[in-house]
């Protein structure tokens, strides 16, 4: 019987919270861009891209630093809860 991985990253129906932030990134004209635009070290950011099966939870202050720079709640960021941001400033 094969066992089934739980964890906190991926809720059923949910998409991962690595889907959120490279919504969010595809507006600049690339990662290092757009890492540069919320304050944070573009291999940190790679980190979440390179390990598709189970990314790791990005920390909450990086996600704070994403979610106000780019003018959308943590909630949203992190959980995929509330609206998907309508405006988000555009690079």
């Amino acid at each position: 019987m094969k066992k089934e991985q739980v964890g906190v990253f991926r809720a059923p129906d949910k998409e991962p919270v690595i889907d959120r932030i490279a919504q969010l990134a595809r507006k600049y004209p690339s990662r290092r861009a757009a890492a540069r635009a919320w304050g944070i070290n573009i291999n940190t950011l790679n980190t979440y891209y390179k390990k598709e099966a189970n990314p790791p939870m990005p920390r909450e202050n990086l996600l704070s630093r994403i979610a106000e720079s780019e003018g959308v709640t943590l909630e949203w960021l992190k959980f995929g809860n509330d609206e998907t941001p309508k405006k988000t400033r555009k690079y």
